[in-house]
């Protein structure tokens, strides 16, 4: 499949009550993807946020989802 990598995100209300919080999450988790998609990887990543997200815990989120997106666009 070559074409462009897709990027699809849920948080729930449930997860993070606020519309602030929950546009924060998915900033960067596109942030995240945006750095990691190369051209020609042509791949659909659905992305569900299932526990709640801290403001200190961003950062190491941030490395881990980098890492996620990285092994799961370089995946064939």
């Amino acid at each position: 499949m070559v074409g462009c990598a897709r990027l699809g995100v849920s948080v729930s209300k449930r997860i993070t009550p606020s519309a602030v919080g929950r546009n924060s999450v998915k900033r960067l988790i596109r942030e995240c993807f945006r750095l990691q998609v190369r051209q020609g990887a042509g791949r659909d990543v659905v992305i569900r946020l299932r526990k709640p997200l801290d403001k200190q815990d961003r950062a190491k989120a941030r490395a881990v989802l980098s890492d996620m997106i990285r092994f799961t666009l370089a995946v064939k």
